[in-house]
């Protein structure tokens, strides 16, 4: 879609700007990393079920072996861009997840 918006745009004298272009990553619901790290997850939020979504623009995703990935943190309007902007909640949640996931990957 990105080739053909850029095409048109050289076509009709238009300039196109796209944000960082990044491929898409989804892990195995079925990957036994992934369902502990909900479990933590859902267990540090006193039982409240995880937001489990879209990759936001500006995160940055961790990957392992297999194309497996886990994107959590900070988000951000422009990144890359000399206006770039981040939203960083607090560590306590992430802290609290990764004691959650030590007590259950035994």
């Amino acid at each position: 879609m990105k080739s053909k918006v850029e095409a048109y745009c050289a076509e009709n004298g238009l300039e196109s700007s796209f944000s960082v272009m990044e491929n898409g990553v989804a892990c195995d619901p079925n990957n036994p990393a992934l369902k502990a790290l909900i479990e933590a997850v859902r267990q540090a939020a006193g039982g409240e079920e995880p937001r489990i979504g879209k990759k936001l623009p500006g995160t940055s995703a961790r990957f392992a072996p297999g194309g497996q990935a886990v994107v959590w943190g900070q988000s951000g309007v422009g990144p890359h861009a000399k206006n770039e902007a981040h939203f960083i909640p607090s560590i306590e949640p992430y802290y609290k997840s990764l004691n959650e996931l030590a007590k259950l990957w035994k």
